[in-house]
């Protein structure tokens, strides 16, 4: 039985379903597996879910996960790799090589004691971390994966969100055009969707109480018929 790998943030993590009282709120009688787009994905395409994912990482530490287990990627698998929001960074502890993801200025992980830290982690942020630079070091090397890939026969499908509602994550696609960074690379591997889309109620928050920005049931409905829909004309 063949394996569809999962690299990404929360929202191929399945967050959302998985982990809030949102299923219980509009009364679903279905389990988070029967919803989520990635569970649902390895089953149409009868094939061993093993995902990487995980909420709040960077897209250095997505890539990181991919080349750390490429070896097990064999003939006939599928490939999911999901690049995330430009403000996340990771750092790695220089002498226990724990590693945090800050999702913004502020976020680094609350367990994490040492305020210098912190406050070291949210100045690179805010001062010293350029996004543009960001897309370019993740775009760049995606045609080279697809490359590995296609030598070990699996499929592969890059995606990313579109667009956030959030001002300070702008559109990314239309920041790659007017920057003009790399745009080939991003048009021609990246497949682009939009959960952010107010009135298609696709977010959990645009259609109940709660303050979540990950896929409803109608959002994983979308991404799931538009994802298989791309990974079988690949």
């Amino acid at each position: 039985m063949n394996n569809l790998f999962v690299f990404g943030d929360s929202f191929s993590a399945g967050h959302g379903v998985r982990y809030t009282p949102y299923l219980e709120m509009i009364g679903s009688d279905k389990s988070a597996d029967d919803i989520a787009f990635i569970e649902r994905i390895a089953k149409e395409l009868n094939l061993n879910l093993i995902n990487y994912a995980m909420g709040g990482i960077s897209n250095s530490a997505i890539l990181k996960s991919f080349y750390e287990n490429y070896h097990s990627i064999q003939s006939g698998d599928v490939v999911l790799i999901q690049s995330t929001f430009w403000n996340r960074l990771t750092f790695t502890h220089r002498d226990t090589q724990k590693e945090y993801h800050s999702t913004g200025p502020n976020s680094i992980d609350e367990r994490l004691k040492d305020e210098y830290y912190k406050k070291i982690c949210d100045e690179y942020i805010v001062l010293y971390h350029s996004r543009e630079i960001s897309m370019i070091d993740t775009f760049i090397v995606y045609p080279l994966i697809v490359d590995l890939c296609k030598a070990k026969g699996a499929k592969i499908l890059f995606w990313s969100l579109d667009e956030i509602s959030d001002e300070c994550y702008n559109r990314f696609r239309t920041l790659i055009e007017d920057k003009f960074l790399i745009p080939p690379v991003a048009e021609k591997y990246v497949s682009w969707f939009s959960p952010m889309v107010y009135e298609n109620k696709l977010r959990i928050m645009d259609e109940v109480e709660l303050n979540d920005l990950h896929l409803s049931v109608k959002g994983n409905d979308i991404f799931f018929n538009e994802m298989i829909k791309q990974i079988n004309e690949k």
